[in-house]
């Protein structure tokens, strides 16, 4: 039973565990703000393309 308790204890002191949920709310943070980025970024490269593509068409046929 002695040693059990002992483990116990061991396992309570031990701060391994935290620091891995620590990284993993720091990489799902980093992953939502890429996401977010890469949203922002699509939809203005979208409608840029689109432009030039209009333009491209009417120079094309005047």
């Amino acid at each position: 039973m002695r040693k059990f308790l002992e483990k116990i204890r061991v396992l309570r002191s031990d701060e391994g565990g935290a620091a891995l949920v620590e990284y993993a709310v720091l990489l799902g943070i980093i992953l939502a703000v890429t996401v977010g980025v890469f949203a922002t970024i699509g939809s203005s490269a979208q409608t840029i393309f689109g432009s030039v593509n209009t333009l491209m068409s009417n120079a094309a046929n005047p």
